[in-house]
């Protein structure tokens, strides 16, 4: 599935970083990244640690280079590949790699700030994904950075 190019998401800002691991953002345009400290960017580990999308690196290769990270700031649609089946309109979250997944069943928006046992995540946005998506193409995300708890049982 391709989508098309929205109003102005190629023309929003981003931010040069170094890549963490030499070669490790081979290839990997539209993958969700975590900043690693020493103004050095990884994959996104956890649904939260996310500060950008991968806008693709400098060159190749197996020395450290320069990585261009769009940002992920409410309102702005991002490009970002799916790790799984995604619904159009349906709420995604960091999947660990990079990717992003639907929320997970069990997990709600915490509308009214109530804290709750168990699991606390941050969904990244709302897909546009018009005829869904499965794993590996690349959607986009209106993002909508959202605080998710577990449901009460």
């Amino acid at each position: 599935m391709s989508i098309g190019r929205y109003s102005g998401e190629e023309d929003q800002p981003f931010i040069t970083f170094q890549e963490n691991v030499a070669g490790a953002l081979d290839n990997k345009e539209y993958y969700l990244l975590k900043y690693s400290g020493n103004n050095k960017v990884a994959l996104s580990a956890a649904a939260g640690d996310e500060i950008g999308i991968s806008a693709g690196k400098v060159q190749n290769g197996t020395t450290q280079t320069d990585v261009s990270v769009k940002t992920l700031a409410e309102g702005l649609v991002r490009k970002v590949k799916a790790g799984g089946t995604i619904a159009d309109g349906a709420w995604v979250i960091g999947n660990g790699d990079g990717t992003v997944i639907t929320v997970p069943t069990g997990l709600i928006a915490d509308e009214n700030s109530v804290v709750n046992t168990g699991t606390f995540r941050t969904a990244l946005g709302i897909a546009k994904c018009p005829g869904g998506a499965a794993s590996g193409d690349v959607i986009a995300v209106l993002i909508q950075r959202t605080l998710l708890v577990k449901k009460a049982s």
